[in-house]
C-alpha cells in the first residue's frame, strides 16, 4: 500500500524541518512548500490525502488557500495551525472547511494524533 501523502505549506524553516521530521518517521509522503501560492500549485498537479497549512504566511495565507481551492472546485481535508491564541482563528479555520486548528508551537503528540485523526476519517 502506497503511503497517504500530505501536503504541507510552512513558511517558518524550523516548524518545516520538525514537521517533515515528525510526519516521514511515521510513514508518511510529505511534500513541503514555503507559502500558498506554492502550495496552490503542488495541490492543483498532485493528489494529496491532507493538507496541513499556516495561517499566517506572507503572500497567500493558509485562508486564501483554501479560499481559491474551494472556489475552483477542488476537495481537500485541511489542518490549519496559527501561533494566535484568538479563538476567531480557530472558528475561520472550520468556516473555510478545515478538518482543524492547531495552535503553535506544536504540541507534536497531539499534531500526530490530529494529523492520524484527519486521514482515517472519511471525506
Amino acid at each position: 500500500m502506497a503511503a497517504q501523502k500530505i501536503l504541507v505549506a510552512e513558511d517558518s524553516p524550523v516548524d518545516s524541518v520538525i514537521i517533515q521530521r515528525v510526519l516521514t518517521s511515521k510513514g508518511y509522503d510529505v511534500t513541503m512548500t514555503k507559502n500558498g501560492e506554492e502550495a496552490y500549485k503542488k495541490f492543483t498537479e498532485d493528489k494529496f490525502d491532507l493538507l496541513i497549512t499556516d495561517f499566517f504566511m506572507p503572500g497567500l495565507n493558509g485562508y486564501e488557500l483554501l479560499g481559491r481551492l474551494k472556489e475552483n472546485g477542488f476537495s481537500y481535508k485541511a489542518i490549519v495551525m496559527t501561533a494566535s491564541k484568538e479563538d476567531e482563528f480557530h472558528l475561520r479555520s472550520l468556516n473555510f472547511g478545515a478538518f482543524d486548528h492547531l495552535q503553535k508551537p506544536l504540541n507534536l503528540h497531539l499534531f500526530l494524533a490530529k494529523v492520524e485523526q484527519a486521514l482515517r476519517t472519511q471525506f
